[in-house]
This record gives structure tokens, sequence and C-alpha cells, in this order.
């Protein structure tokens, strides 16, 4: 499985996008710093699902950007976006990591 992480957001390759194409380049939104994880180029869409993001990479590669991170590129293709989730030892709940 191919996959890229910057920070708390996961990008996984797939071979299914579905969803209603959106008009932004922002990927995912910091909940408590108001920091985004977006691309600064044109060659990238992101579709909507309900609670389901994906991501498509035209024309060879775009970097990823964020605040607090290092860019990463993102190789053409297509992708489905998640955010990282942990497991608290003791009460053995899960929850998204927040950002």
């Amino acid at each position: 499985m191919m996959y890229y992480q910057q920070g708390d957001v996961l990008i996984i390759k797939t071979n299914k996008i579905t969803g209603k194409k959106q008009n932004t380049h922002i990927v995912q939104e910091g909940e408590h710093t108001g920091h985004t994880h977006k691309f600064l180029s044109n060659n990238i869409e992101i579709y909507q699902d309900n609670d389901k993001k994906y991501l498509r990479v035209l024309n060879g590669s775009s970097d990823l950007t964020h605040e607090e991170h290092l860019p990463i590129t993102i190789e053409e293709g297509e992708y489905e976006v998640r955010i990282v989730r942990q497991k608290d030892p003791f009460t053995k709940l899960i929850s998204k990591v927040i950002d």
C-alpha cells in the first residue's frame, strides 16, 4: 500500500474517487491552530463524499504544505485522505489526532 503522511493527515493510494469536486486546495484545517494542509499548485482536485475526502493529483506531482511541517511531494494519482487516529492505552478509546 502506498501512502503519505504529514502530521495528522494520511493520504492513501486508491483506485476509486467518489463525491463532489470541491473548489479548494485545502486538504485539512487544524482544529486548534487554524493552520492548513494545502496545495499551492493548480494540478490537484479535492472531492468530498459525506465524511470522506479524496484527492487527485494531475500531471506529475504536487507539494502538500503546512505551517508546522516540511512540504511533502505527492505523486500523480488518486488518493483517499484520512485523519490519523490514536488509541488511549488506559481508556481503550480511539480518537482522531488533533493538529
